[in-house]
């Protein structure tokens, strides 16, 4: 049989046509996946920044209790956001009620956005305001930093956590410590523990 007379033979196949639907599938599949993955990315940056945007509040303990659940979504800005609350470069737009990392110079407030960093423009002392915290939320920050730089992946941030001397550490860090003790690879870091 000539080699042109197969190849039309197996194309005018049931299951050549089967195989066709099937790569069809598979075709439509993938151009699914590859539309929504950056959609679904989108979607979790829009709901971080509706939980950081909440950090506005006057009230306290909501705010406390906002800070811990930043904390539990573990985003990878969520050491950054932290840190920023303690220094006193989170604010608030008035104009769109969005939260966001400023650095204020010569009474202007440069912005940025906390969840992509990307810049957001300068803004006047009337057009922003800050987002203020209270000695205890600034512990538990204090205490949620110690705790997740304990649990962090790479040794040497492990090692300079337990090193690292807070004001006060809390009874969760301490029982968090132990824990983490009993499973930590790292002879360097397991010494520093008990040392401290």
């Amino acid at each position: 049989m000539a080699p042109f007379s197969y190849i039309n033979k197996i194309m005018k196949s049931k299951n050549f046509l089967s195989w066709q639907r099937c790569a069809s599938l598979f075709s439509l599949f993938f151009l699914i996946v590859g539309v929504f993955s950056p959609l679904q990315s989108f979607a979790k940056e829009e709901n971080f920044q509706d939980l950081l945007n909440q950090l506005s509040t006057k009230d306290f303990s909501e705010k406390f209790n906002i800070v811990e659940e930043i904390v539990q979504k573990n985003n990878p800005e969520t050491k950054f956001i932290l840190n920023a609350l303690l220094e006193g470069k989170i604010y608030s737009i008035k104009s769109t009620k969005k939260v966001v990392f400023t650095v204020k110079e010569n009474k202007k407030y440069t912005t940025t956005d906390l969840v992509n960093n990307k810049p957001l423009g300068i803004f006047t002392k009337s057009e922003v305001t800050k987002v203020r915290i209270n000695n205890k939320i600034r512990k538990k920050i204090k205490t949620s930093l110690a705790l997740l730089d304990l649990a962090h992946p790479d040794e040497s941030i492990r090692l300079d956590a337990v090193k690292s001397t807070y004001k006060s550490i809390s009874k969760e860090v301490v029982n968090t410590m132990q824990l983490l003790l009993k499973t930590e690879e790292s002879e360097d870091v397991r010494n520093q523990r008990w040392k401290t």
